[in-house]
């Protein structure tokens, strides 16, 4: 078995991490945006922690979205952060493109 190349497909990155480097023009929260269409990603909600009664969001990969990446714990107990696999970024970046264009041809 080779354990490389399984290590190798399942490191994770950040958004930003992945964006800078393959020199996207996008910014995380355009591509979170573009994936939310896609099906991708969803916003969810929880109460924050500190007593405010503040409802606060975050980003979490729908069930079709998981082939992408993971959902992270965090410190919070309540909350994950989205981690992309890097070696499918090329096509998350694709389907964040096509949901765009998707959108775009649906104004007219």
């Amino acid at each position: 078995m080779d354990f490389d190349k399984i290590n190798q497909q399942n490191l994770t990155s950040p958004a930003k991490h992945l964006l800078d480097s393959t020199g996207s023009p996008m910014d995380s929260a355009t591509l979170f945006k573009a994936l939310s269409i896609a099906g991708l990603v969803e916003q969810l909600t929880y109460l924050s922690s500190t007593g405010s009664g503040e409802i606060k969001k975050y980003w979490a990969f729908t069930p079709s979205g998981l082939k992408y990446g993971v959902n992270q714990s965090t410190m919070s107990p309540t909350k994950t952060e989205l981690r992309f696999y890097d070696t499918h970024f090329s096509n998350v970046l694709i389907a964040a493109a096509e949901a765009i264009i998707s959108h775009a041809r649906n104004l007219s």
